[in-house]
């Protein structure tokens, strides 16, 4: 399974040792036997819990099927456009919202 983290992408392997953390948009590949599985997520967190059960909560989740690509593209022309002509500091809650809003929508473009 591999995980959108703060830092970077997880990598969780069965028998992982327990942890929680916090995970931001982007997209969750999973195996479920022989399938391939891959979700778009929005913020949220991550438990891996003893003997391998991985428990995540994110705000939102989609799957390949579910996204609306033209809308998407819409959308994230619109939220690049915005955060082009933002002139305000990089901490406000604003930015980060944009930037939030970006890497959905660019996780539902991947996914």
């Amino acid at each position: 399974m591999e995980i959108p983290g703060l830092l970077g992408e997880l990598g969780i392997l069965a028998e992982h040792e327990s942890f929680i953390t916090a995970i931001v948009p982007g997209v969750i590949r999973f195996r479920d036997g022989a399938k391939s599985v891959r979700l778009a997520v929005g913020v949220g967190f991550v438990e891996v819990k003893d003997g391998g059960r991985v428990v995540i909560l994110c705000e939102r989740a989609l799957t390949a099927d579910e996204v609306d690509k033209g809308e998407a593209k819409t959308k994230l022309g619109a939220v690049n456009k915005k955060l082009d002509a933002y002139s305000g500091a990089i901490s406000t809650a604003t930015y980060r919202d944009l930037e939030t809003e970006r890497a959905w929508l660019s996780a539902q473009l991947a996914v």
